[in-house]
């Protein structure tokens, strides 16, 4: 709460202009970068792109930026302060994202110098004005307005209509996505359909998978999950089950990780089929009087489906000290999956409800006291 408080608090400094005040509150930006780290003769391609995060969905703009980064434009992708979203609000001035691509990011509206602009591209009506400025200031680049939806359609203001029409009529290059898209008033429009990076889809990396489903509540180790998340990049993380509303606000955090995956509830008939061919079933529950009191149903579930099991040492679970991978303070939880392939445990044989039925509630003999 303190943080989105903090957020909407800025937004509204930047949107009254008092950047004084901005800057004092929020010190971040006096120790941002502002200097371009690269050539003035290089070619630069701008991106209007505020209200469009780079990493919201990753689409038209952002492959496109990504693909004249390749052909040897430095491309430089304007984005919104204060968006709430990441890795664009951890930028403070200038940041390279990926080779030759620059987020930039700035607490005034725009001030932008750049010595050999070629292009700039917008593709939202409300770009208009950030498009027209930059238009103005770099008098001599192409302006681009590339068309993938239908705004007609959609509950627009009269204004975004008359911004859209204007950036038609305006720009030295109308792209659109669809027949049915295009532009009547263009000067110059191009056929443009969406298209793949096959490169990036061809290079499907081997990634460890871990699981945890089940509730989320108190006693679930934020921490550690959150900690193993951060040190292990390779692996993908999924969480499945319903959060407890205390601990919503924490949960919100760890989803941050964007190796952190949250499926929700899941219907426990396709539990097998959505985890098949996993690596990893972890246990992260905090060590306390409830968790001791506990004999996890998700241990012999991850068994079942054949996953290695890493869980905190909670008194139940010690039982299968063999056949269970614990981790503690000295051993983190970021560790033990790290470790997973090269420590050997015995196999536990998962032991079902029938047999569980047959051998002690339908034969059960008192224990003697």
């Amino acid at each position: 709460m303190k943080n989105k408080f903090s957020q909407l608090f800025f937004r509204i400094l930047r949107k009254l202009k008092l950047y004084g005040l901005l800057t004092f509150f929020d010190k971040k930006w006096k120790s941002g970068c502002y200097s371009w780290p690269f050539d003035e003769n290089e070619k630069v391609f701008l991106f209007v792109g505020q209200q469009t995060p780079w990493s919201i969905f990753h689409q038209r703009p952002q492959n496109f930026a990504k693909e004249l980064a390749r052909k040897g434009f430095k491309v430089v992708y304007c984005i919104a302060p204060y968006s709430g979203v990441q890795p664009d609000q951890e930028v403070y001035g200038i940041k390279e994202i990926e080779e030759g691509v620059f987020l930039y990011n700035h607490y005034k509206d725009w001030p932008i110098s750049l010595p050999n602009v070629k292009y700039i591209y917008s593709c939202y009506p409300f770009h208009k004005s950030i498009a027209e400025k930059f238009k103005n200031q770099f008098h001599d680049a192409l302006l681009i307005y590339d068309i993938f939806d239908d705004f007609s359609l959609f509950e627009t203001k009269a204004s975004d209509r008359d911004n859209h029409e204007y950036l038609i009529k305006k720009s030295d290059l109308c792209l659109y996505s669809a027949d049915i898209l295009k532009p009547v008033n263009a000067k110059n429009s191009c056929y443009s359909p969406n298209s793949v990076d096959v490169k990036h889809f061809s290079n499907r990396i081997k990634m460890k998978k871990i699981v945890y489903f089940g509730a989320i509540d108190s006693w679930f180790d934020f921490d550690s999950v959150e900690q193993a998340a951060k040190e292990n990049v390779d692996s993908l993380f999924y969480i499945a089950g319903i959060v407890a509303p205390s601990v919503k606000s924490k949960f919100s955090l760890l989803l941050s990780e964007n190796n952190i995956i949250f499926l929700g509830k899941v219907d426990y008939k396709y539990i097998p089929s959505i985890f098949d061919g996993f690596d990893v079933g972890i246990i992260p529950f905090i060590k306390n009087n409830i968790t001791d009191a506990v004999n996890p149903i998700k241990m012999h579930e991850y068994v079942a489906l054949g996953l290695k099991v890493i869980s905190s040492p909670i008194q139940e679970v010690i039982k299968y000290k063999d056949s269970v991978i614990f981790y503690d303070e000295s051993n983190t939880l970021s560790d033990r999956i790290m470790q997973s392939d090269k420590i050997k445990s015995k196999n536990l044989v998962a032991e079902s409800w029938s047999d569980i039925v047959d051998k002690i509630l339908l034969n059960a003999k008192s224990e003697k006291k």
